[in-house]
């Protein structure tokens, strides 16, 4: 392997075993963790779809339904040397944020009947990095990452 190459495999095996942990530990904490914010990193190498998910969740924001099909695709990292992070947030946190459902939860004690949900994105991560299970069958047609 080249030193190009070998950086992106180990980057991509630290980055992805350390999402792979927060998950075990998380999934047992969704009901006190119930949202996701996602973070770029906002420097010259970073692609416009990766900070474009900083505006695609709930309300304009960077913050997911944790258990929303578009996070659990676009969980980093999504593509090829993708830097982004994840960080879990409470109700309130969300909140604070402006999250309108988490609002109104926060403020009346009672979870969503039906949880929100974003629209999703135009563009997908590369073939080998997203479960196909989650992707509505109308984007499995468009495969691939626009740059």
């Amino acid at each position: 392997l080249s030193p190009a190459h070998a950086e992106t495999v180990y980057r991509m095996a630290v980055n992805g075993a350390y999402a792979d942990g927060n998950d075990a530990v998380m999934s047992n904490h969704r009901d006190v963790f119930p949202y996701v914010a996602y973070h770029a990193i906002h420097d010259d190498r970073a692609r416009p779809n990766h900070i474009a998910l900083e505006s695609l969740g709930l309300n304009g924001t960077n913050i997911y339904r944790v258990d929303d099909p578009v996070i659990q695709t676009f969980r980093p990292p999504w593509d090829y040397n993708c830097r982004c992070g994840r960080t879990f947030l409470t109700i309130s946190d969300a909140a604070a944020s402006g999250v309108k459902e988490a609002q109104e939860w926060r403020d009346s004690g009672v979870p969503p009947k039906k949880p929100a949900r974003v629209k999703w994105p135009k563009f997908r991560p590369p073939p080998g990095f997203v479960n196909d299970s989650l992707v509505p069958d109308s984007s499995r047609r468009h495969p691939g990452s626009q740059r």
